[in-house]
């Protein structure tokens, strides 16, 4: 079970994997004048599906981690193993991580060996925004991700524009933090641009450690140090453009300890992974018809190590290359638009651990997805959305010989109607699928059985939202309040069906249902304000004691608030995310204690020098690291806070860097929208 687990979260650890289609960013663009988030905000969130725009443009440059700056989303959950370097997933709408797609430019990067990405891979200083659909993504994106799909996007500069652009920020802190990224763009006719950033960690926080022994609190240590937690990465993002053609590569290198729980610390784990991420594409246009073939592959390698065989498993190593390539085409008039998607993807993956490996060791996928949407405005007011996506996939494992086709449907429909201006009102209804992994499908060695009977997974949603917006004078608003609900059928469970081997079935279904608000104020440049909260009910269905039980890993609270605010050279900033209502496991007897989280910064721009600017951050203010629990028969314990069971969150923290920015206005001002972004 300990092998297949961390073989299985080895894989899981992805930057990229699962290719998907590639959308372009550069192409068919128009260059805008105007504020660029404002644009995007519109084009996503003002439309006909559910959706926000997080803005990552300035905060994602020094950033250690890109999922707490995901956390303005309502219904958007991230949970992390420790700081900014450890394994961080996240959760929507009661989905898991594994129901929730995860695309760069979209491209996808879940994989079909182990479908949860790791959102700690990705370097935080190579997107600009983060384009987050609750429910229902655009058909190109996929139809896999049954909670939401995010979908981040690259830094990039308007084609044609010949502006150019630089930045630079360096800094460290707390826990042997350390980071530095470059960028440089720019160009008219050969447009292009380069991104190199470095993160690094010693990871050794303090934390609070009970010694797994919750109701004596002798052997509790207050201020125990966290060990084997740290590690090193660095990434790469370049792309150029010539005409209509671009190229674009996505590297990463990283090197981690792997600690464990906090109550056994591990000392010599460590886990290397590599990745690479290639596609070109050249849309061409004619009229109101754009034609954009695309091709990309995408290479990983993962090598786990534990010399002092501290978990039993040895030395692993999984890895495997991916290629895929196809059209989308865009057809826009006056009352209706046609975005329409063929493309055909192959993945193979190979994983060795002392040639004990069957089953998915050595397995490949090979999927063709067809899909189609029409957008149509009859009358002014009134926008209407139906489309409908269709995959058909094949499945093969050399060593256990079996092949295995499936087929998923996806239709959809939405309905968005503002009788004026200030006022809109989004009906929405889809079904989504996602294919069984390979490793649930085929087994892992001796540990995870194979079952070839799995099923897809499925999940009908309903949902609706009422937008009301308004400005006067320097002063504008926004609040979107909605409601959801989802029935999750044939939810895949590992089972145990011997002392040491698990087995996936189709076991459970969950009930979901939930209530989610956002509001966001802002007065000119001086002051904004932005504040979510989500409530989800998110029950069980199935056998034994996990029938109408909260579903794990997903909370029933979850609320954050950022507030900003700028006068002359002087920034500030401060940030609170709020989560209560969380059990770590199926029969609900492991509660997660009520977490607080607050941040807050300081920066100033250097009158004196154009373009430098220093600031200051302070995480986890409140450093709570213990909290209360009421476990089912009425006893109450103390528990260590944190998002998975065992693994620590950092303790308080400071950092502190320094930034340089080249006088480009011009560029900072001006973005790429393409028309696919447009019509989300």
């Amino acid at each position: 079970m300990v092998r297949a687990a961390l073989v299985t979260s080895i894989a899981a650890l992805s930057l990229v994997a699962s290719p998907a289609h590639a959308q372009s960013r550069d192409d068919g663009a128009t260059t805008i004048r105007t504020d660029p988030l404002r644009d995007a905000r519109r084009a996503v969130e003002d439309s006909v599906r559910s959706g926000t725009v997080v803005d990552l443009d300035r905060s994602g440059r020094g950033a250690n981690a890109i999922a707490p700056l995901l956390d303005e989303a309502p219904g958007l959950h991230p949970r992390s193993t420790g700081d900014g370097l450890a394994p961080t997933f996240v959760s929507m709408r009661g989905a898991p991580s594994a129901q929730v797609s995860v695309a760069i430019d979209g491209v996808l990067l879940n994989d079909a060996f182990a479908p949860s990405v790791d959102l700690s891979m990705l370097p935080p200083a190579a997107f600009s925004r983060a384009d987050i659909y609750r429910g229902a993504a655009p058909i190109s994106l996929g139809m896999q991700g049954l909670g939401g799909t995010i979908d981040l996007r690259t830094r990039t500069l308007a084609p044609g524009s010949g502006a150019s652009l630089a930045w630079v920020t360096a800094g460290g802190g707390s826990f042997g933090q350390r980071r530095a990224a470059a960028f440089v763009a720019g160009g008219r006719t050969l447009r292009g641009l380069a991104l190199v950033s470095y993160r690094g960690t010693n990871g050794d926080f303090l934390f609070f450690d009970d010694n797994a022994t919750p109701l004596d609190p002798r052997d509790d240590v207050a201020d125990r140090t966290r060990r084997n937690a740290a590690g090193d990465s660095a990434d790469t993002l370049l792309r150029a453009c010539f005409d209509v053609f671009c190229i674009q590569a996505l590297g990463a290198a990283r090197w981690t300890g792997l600690a464990g729980p906090g109550s056994l610390q591990y000392q010599r784990t460590s886990l290397s992974q590599g990745r690479w991420n290639v596609r070109a594409f050249a849309p061409i246009r004619r009229g109101s018809l754009v034609i954009e073939p695309y091709a990309s592959a995408q290479w990983r390698r993962d090598s786990y190590a534990d010399p002092l065989r501290e978990v039993g498993i040895g030395d692993a190593t999984s890895g495997g290359l991916a290629v895929d390539g196809g059209v989308i085409t865009r057809w826009r008039e006056r009352i209706v638009d046609i975005e329409a998607i063929a493309r055909v993807r192959h993945d193979q993956f190979d994983t060795s651990d002392g040639g004990a490996s069957t089953g998915a060791a050595n397995a490949a996928r090979t999927s063709v997805l067809a899909g189609v949407e029409l957008r149509a405005r009859p009358v002014e007011g009134l926008e209407a959305l139906g489309g409908f996506g269709f995959d058909a996939l094949t499945d093969r494992s050399a060593l256990r010989g079996v092949a295995r086709s499936m087929a998923l449907a996806s239709p959809r429909f939405a309905v968005l109607a503002s009788p004026w201006r200030f006022l809109s009102v989004r009906v929405g209804a889809s079904i989504l699928e996602r294919a069984p992994s390979l490793i649930e499908l085929y087994g892992l060695g001796e540990y995870l059985r194979s079952n070839s009977a799995l099923v897809p997974e499925s999940s009908a949603t309903l949902d609706a939202s009422v937008i009301v917006r308004g400005a006067r004078g320097l002063v504008s608003g926004r609040l979107e309040l909605g409601g959801f609900g989802r029935r999750a059928e044939n939810l895949i469970v590992l089972t145990r069906t011997s002392a040491l081997a698990l087995k996936a079935f189709n076991l459970r279904g969950a009930e979901v249902f939930g209530f989610e608000a956002q509001g966001r104020v802002s007065v000119g440049s001086w002051f904004s304000l932005t504040a979510s909260y989500a409530y989800t009910s998110a029950i069980a269905t199935g056998f034994g004691e996990v029938d109408r039980k909260r579903v794990p890993n997903i909370p029933e609270h979850d609320a954050s608030a950022r507030a900003e605010g700028r006068w002359r050279w002087f920034r500030v900033s401060t940030e609170l995310s709020a989560m209560a209502g969380l059990f770590f496991d199926s029969a609900n007897l492991y509660a997660a204690p009520p977490r607080a989280l607050w941040s807050a910064s300081v920066g100033v721009d250097v009158p004196w020098v154009r373009g430098l600017s220093i600031d200051a951050r302070a995480t986890n203010l409140l450093d709570v690291r213990e909290g209360f629990v009421t476990r089912p028969s009425g006893s109450v314990e103390r528990a260590v806070v944190s998002d998975f069971a065992g693994f620590p969150l950092p303790s308080r923290g400071v950092y502190v860097s320094l930034s340089w920015t080249s006088d480009a206005p011009s560029a900072q001002r001006e973005a790429s929208l393409s028309p696919s972004a447009r019509s989300r």
